[in-house]
């Protein structure tokens, strides 16, 4: 390759001349998120082994919510989820191509959380509420670096659903106690229970009586005619069986690490969620949680933060003025790992991995099978190679096979044609044997398989063959050989080509006036031959300003001077008034176009051109795609100062591909 052939300069004159009420409810809140489990072939259900929550992955989401009046509640929040279909791609592609996902979501207020409205509902409006209702704001996102991206969830307005539970007056028990006196008839055993002096976990060990009910925890102090609220401990679940996210909403990475293999998503973070209530005075948001976005926090402030634990003895991170997780170890699915440093408002920081509640598998496109028709002679034998192209060129084809059945006579006589394809020691070789004595037409069907991880089959070709007078075979041969990477200011064929040396461009004049000035002008063209004939090779075209020679600018002081110099000024020319910058000079592409006989298409315009401050890049041909002639088009921007001084200022700009 010829650097003289890759150079090219264009010299550029620029001319100056002078002249609500709220509630709280306290005790365990469970959000269930449940997809159906069986998935398409597009998602694999993620159910890891020990999972408490099968078929479900579940997340934990421990959250802070305030009341109007301040009052600060702790809850946790548990998201179960099994993702069954991702739309977009019937193969999601390992780098760059676009998928989601959908399914069926349920969420459910706890029956916990219902007794405990129940008791502060009985209290503020004498009565509990009539019903429920939720809502949950949620991101679903990666949890591994496979993909990119994320999707916010708020659930739909569900119909609210009648209070399954209610209140019981007049309880009386001891300090230390199991034992709930009162009127309980009709309450069923493993009911969440909610009062003053009652553990927030605790829930009916048998059935209530006209007298008493027992609980799974001691009071911690003594009543003497409590309300208690109660409620069955599997709560309310309200369904949404239109989730999905858009079938753009993941990206798989670009830099994958995992070539062959899947992307994660799951439930990533939990913003906020409600539960509203209907009471005698209306429908009332019965407890805000969340709302400050994902992290620790500090104490009053709304947050939620995702957490769980990895085993009995390996927490997550806690929320602030929490010990550690919310919920027990074994409740929600296992963490895939946690940090084990960071406390209070710091845990933000803290990396927690989360099971993905469903892989999107990374998939190829199958190759394709093409069809065709070949001649060979009556009662003879012929090889040729079947007609495939690979869904990607990552992963080739790498076998081919015959359609059990496929052969057929398409005049309705007998089979005389034998086909054998064989892989070895190259693919796709098949073998035609005619055993007839008379014309016929035969077709047969094969597929293409690739070598992918997994690996995807084409839907058939079919080969027509026309058996018949032996056809007569002529070799033509041709031989191409390379050239050189050329660069020009015209084109080829042109008398004196290849021209190195631009035609000066004379921008149109300037008066000064007191204020910076902008003014236009077309480039020349520009001229990229790859001549090579090497497919393993692309080119890159770039453009900076250079030192403008003594032929196109006499004026010495100017000889170093990589921008526009004022030639008419000698020595005056080294002040900085005396020169227009590099970076004031633009370039601004407006086309480029394959030359006559090319018919590998031109260079995109994205994301080239700009300013000379640096070196500017002007398009590019990849490589198996850059032969041929291609023409850049392009206009050049001059910002001239209002503080320069007047005379005719020289600048040149050097092109270079490589």
């Amino acid at each position: 390759m010829s650097s003289l052939s890759r150079r090219i300069r264009s010299g550029i004159h620029a001319l100056l001349t002078v002249g609500v009420a709220a509630l709280t409810a306290a005790g365990t809140l469970v959000l269930a998120l449940a997809l159906t489990p069986t998935p398409p072939a597009g998602a694999v259900n993620n159910n890891p082994s020990g999972n408490p929550t099968s078929p479900a992955v579940s997340y934990e989401n421990d959250c802070i919510g305030t009341t109007s009046t301040g009052a600060i509640q702790d809850a946790p929040l548990v998201t179960s989820t099994v993702i069954d279909t991702t739309t977009g791609t019937n193969n999601v592609l390992p780098q760059g191509a676009t998928f989601g996902v959908a399914g069926t979501v349920t969420q459910t207020l706890a029956g916990a959380v219902i007794a405990g409205a129940n008791e502060l509902a009985n209290g503020v409006f004498g009565a509990p509420p009539s019903s429920f209702n939720i809502s949950a704001t949620e991101t679903f996102g990666p949890t591994d670096n496979n993909s990119t991206g994320s999707y916010t969830y708020t659930t739909p307005s569900f119909a609210a659903q009648a209070n399954p539970g209610g209140v019981v007056t007049g309880v009386t028990f001891s300090s230390g106690s199991t034992t709930l006196s009162g009127d309980f008839s009709g309450i069923p055993a493993d009911a969440a229970v909610y009062g003053a002096g009652i553990p927030l976990t605790a829930v009916s060990t048998a059935a209530g009586t006209s007298t008493s009910i027992t609980i799974s925890a001691a009071t911690t102090a003594a009543s003497t005619g409590e309300t208690i609220g109660w409620a069955p401990f599997s709560g309310l679940t309200f369904t949404d069986s239109s989730f999905a996210t858009p079938a753009t909403a993941f990206t798989t990475a670009a830099a994958t690490t995992v070539a062959k293999g899947t992307a994660g998503i799951g439930l990533t973070s939990v913003s906020k969620w409600t539960f509203y209530l209907t009471t005698s005075a209306g429908t009332l948001p019965g407890a805000n949680f969340g709302g400050g976005g994902n992290g620790a926090g500090a104490s009053g402030t709304n947050t939620c933060i995702e957490t769980g634990y990895v085993n009995s003895t390996t927490p997550g991170p806690a929320l602030y003025s929490q010990p550690g997780p919310m919920l027990p170890p074994g409740l929600t699915t296992p963490l895939v790992a946690t940090a084990t440093t960071g406390s209070g408002a710091t845990l933000d920081s803290v990396p927690t991995d989360f099971q993905p509640g469903a892989y999107a598998n990374l998939g190829e496109p199958a190759p394709v099978a093409k069809s065709e028709t070949v001649s060979m002679g009556t009662g003879q034998s012929t090889t040729i190679t079947l007609p495939t192209v690979p869904g990607n060129s990552a992963y080739p084809v790498a076998s081919c096979a015959l359609v059990a059945k496929s052969i057929s006579n398409t005049g309705g006589g007998s089979v005389n044609l034998t086909v054998a394809i064989s892989n070895s020691p190259t693919v796709c070789q098949a073998t035609l044997t005619d055993s007839d004595t008379a014309p016929e037409t035969y077709t047969f069907q094969f597929t293409a398989t690739n070598d992918y991880g997994t690996p995807e089959t084409s839907a058939p070709g079919t080969i027509t063959v026309s058996v018949g007078t032996p056809p007569v075979a002529q070799p033509i041969s041709e031989t191409v050989n390379p050239g050189l990477l050329v660069l020009s200011c015209s084109a080829p064929g042109t008398s004196g080509y290849p021209t190195l040396g631009c035609g000066t461009i004379n921008m149109p004049s300037v008066t000064l006036n007191g204020l910076a000035q902008t003014k236009f002008g077309a480039a020349n063209p520009i001229f990229v031959s790859d001549n090579r004939g090497n497919p393993a090779v692309g080119w890159s075209l770039t453009a900076s300003m250079i030192p403008s020679s003594l032929k196109v600018n006499s004026n010495k002081a100017c000889a170093t001077v990589a921008a526009f110099c004022d030639s008419t000024v000698g020595s005056h020319a080294s002040n900085p008034n005396g020169q227009i910058a590099a970076k004031y000079l633009s370039i601004k592409l407006t086309g480029w176009n394959a030359y006559s006989g090319t018919l590998n298409a031109a260079p995109s315009l994205t994301g080239t051109g700009g300013n000379f401050g640096t070196t500017v890049s002007l398009g590019s041909a990849a490589a198996g795609e850059s032969g041929g002639t291609f023409v850049m088009h392009a206009t050049y921007s001059l910002y001239v100062p209002a503080s320069v001084y007047a005379g005719t200022y020289i600048g040149t700009v050097e092109y270079l591909v490589s």
